[in-house]
């Protein structure tokens, strides 16, 4: 009977103490886009302070099919405010992007979006987006 480490795998585990720790990642989602020529990405992004405390952020990247090619038209950045928007781009980072979740993002956020391709974002649009990205954030957890 092996003890299980037979292909040299190594670990290291240490106990950490002393300041907090927060480590940036950088997760990304590709959704079916609700017409054809478009393609949406879904991006989690986690930086860190200068303190070490996380800020997360969803970004909603979408792109037009252009001579062939898909270019990037129009990027929205959500950065959570709320304990429970910054809860559920956490869980979308570990679990993917829900089907209620991507419903929002495609019949919410998309629709605004597209109008953005050659124009920038009126008041009323930017309130639009706010509200889709955070619903988007929050749709699972309750």
């Amino acid at each position: 009977m092996s003890n299980g480490v037979t292909n040299g795998s190594t670990i290291s585990a240490v106990r950490v103490t002393g300041p907090k720790i927060c480590r940036p990642i950088l997760v990304e989602f590709r959704l079916a886009a609700p017409e054809a020529g478009y393609r949406i990405a879904a991006v989690v992004e986690k930086g860190c302070t200068a303190q070490n405390d996380p800020i997360w952020k969803l970004v909603f990247d979408l792109y037009k099919k252009n001579n062939g090619k898909f270019e990037e038209i129009v990027h929205v950045s959500f950065k959570a405010g709320a304990e429970d928007e910054k809860k559920g781009i956490e869980k979308i980072a570990v679990d993917g992007v829900s089907k209620k979740a991507a419903k929002v993002l495609k019949s919410e956020v998309f629709p605004v979006a597209k109008q953005l391709e050659n124009a920038e974002p009126t008041e009323a649009q930017k309130v639009a987006l706010k509200s889709g990205m955070s619903k988007a954030t929050t749709v699972d957890l309750g």
